[in-house]
């Protein structure tokens, strides 16, 4: 492990669901390139050499993701230091599937907005990734109105997963496979 890896975090909403599978393909992030609230593109498959948390939902799940990146804020320590070094640490998913053509720059803007208000606020924030296709919440089976949140291991191979709303039983897990697998590789 190199100490460019870096941490990817995507919310979806979702239940701990131990030894499930999470994604059939060998690298569900290989070709996948997503733009942010502000049209940056970013290249999943410049993540590499690190862990991957994906936080992934639609509208209907927006609290839920918003939960859920409280909750890994304050309780993943093991991000931290990769915070501190400046790496990727957080990063959401908007799954946009439904939105009509003609709705998607207010979408957009929306977006933004939020996304703006939370880097104001107290809470550690992400950059929010546009999926117009809905191609990472298919791969991660993300059902509408829920979140799901899957931490992939340097190999791109799935260590937890959850889905909808952050409950203990859901978070423990979660937060425990984030602080081994980081404490495990340094930035």
């Amino acid at each position: 492990m190199t100490a460019t890896a870096r941490v990817l975090v995507l919310v979806i909403a979702g239940v701990f669901v131990a030894g499930s599978v999470v994604c059939a393909a060998p690298d569900p992030l290989a070709g996948v390139v997503l733009v942010d609230v502000s049209g940056r593109p970013w290249a999943l498959d410049d993540l590499r050499d690190g862990p991957v948390l994906l936080v992934i939902g639609d509208r209907h799940a927006s609290t839920q993701a918003e939960e859920w990146g409280e909750r890994l804020a304050a309780r993943a320590t093991g991000l931290a230091p990769w915070r501190a070094a400046g790496k990727v640490a957080w990063v959401s998913v908007a799954d946009l599937r439904r939105v009509p053509e003609y709705a998607r720059e207010e979408a957009r803007a929306r977006l933004r907005e939020q996304s703006a208000g939370r880097r104001g606020g107290g809470s550690a924030s992400s950059p929010v990734l546009l999926d117009w296709g809905g191609l990472l919440a298919e791969r991660f089976h993300a059902e509408r109105g829920a979140v799901v949140v899957v931490l992939l291991g340097p190999d791109r191979q799935p260590l937890a997963r959850a889905t909808g709303a952050p409950s203990e039983t859901a978070v423990t897990p979660m937060i425990d496979a984030i602080n081994a697998i980081t404490r495990a590789a340094p930035p």
